[in-house]
C-alpha cells in the first residue's frame, strides 16, 4: 500500500509539473530598431508565450543591452515634438512607468494572433499605431508615447514571429 501511495503521489507532482511548465511558457526574442538624425531608436524584448499560443510576459531590454534608445530621456511630460507642448505627453518618466500596465491591458493573455493584427509603423520619418482618417487611435495605442508604443508593438511582433506554427 505504501509503494502506491508514494507511486500515486509522484504522479500527481510530475503532472503538476508538466502543469506548470506548461503555464509558463516559452520565450523569444524580438527586436525593432531604425537610425535617425538623433540617433539609433529601438528596442529588445522577450515575449512569453503559453502553450496555448497566449502572451503572458513581456520583459523590455535596456538601452545598455541593445546599444539603441527606447525611449528618448530628453522628453518631459508635456512635451511634443520639437518642443510643441501637449498635455497628453508622458514623457520619459511616465511612458517608462506606464509600460508594465500597457502589457497587462494590451497584450497579456491575446493571442498570438490578436497582436499581429496589430498595425504600427516606426522609422525616422513616421510613428503610427493604427489612427484611422479621423485622428482615432485603436486602444492598443499607448496615449502619450505613441512612439515608442509603434516600436514596442514592431518589436513584439518580431518576436512572435519566431513562434512555431501551431500544429
Amino acid at each position: 500500500m505504501k509503494k502506491f501511495i508514494v507511486i500515486a503521489l509522484a504522479v500527481v507532482m510530475m503532472v503538476s509539473a508538466l502543469a506548470v511548465f506548461a503555464a509558463c511558457g516559452t520565450n523569444y526574442e524580438g527586436e525593432y530598431s531604425y537610425d535617425t538624425q538623433h540617433g539609433k531608436y529601438g528596442v529588445g524584448v522577450i515575449v512569453t508565450v503559453t502553450s496555448d499560443r497566449r502572451i503572458s510576459k513581456i520583459v523590455l531590454k535596456s538601452d545598455e543591452e541593445t546599444g539603441w534608445v527606447r525611449t528618448s530621456t530628453g522628453w518631459g511630460e508635456g512635451e511634443g515634438k520639437y518642443g510643441v507642448n501637449s498635455p497628453s505627453d508622458l514623457g520619459y518618466e511616465g511612458a517608462e512607468a506606464a509600460y508594465e500596465g500597457w502589457f497587462e491591458e494590451v497584450f497579456y493573455g491575446k493571442t498570438i494572433e490578436e497582436v499581429m493584427a496589430y498595425k504600427a509603423t516606426a522609422n525616422s520619418t513616421d510613428q503610427f499605431t493604427g489612427e484611422t482618417k479621423d485622428g482615432a487611435r485603436p486602444a492598443y495605442n499607448l496615449t502619450g508615447a505613441t512612439q515608442s508604443a509603434a516600436r514596442i508593438i514592431l518589436a513584439v511582433q518580431n518576436a512572435l514571429e519566431k513562434v512555431p506554427a501551431a500544429e
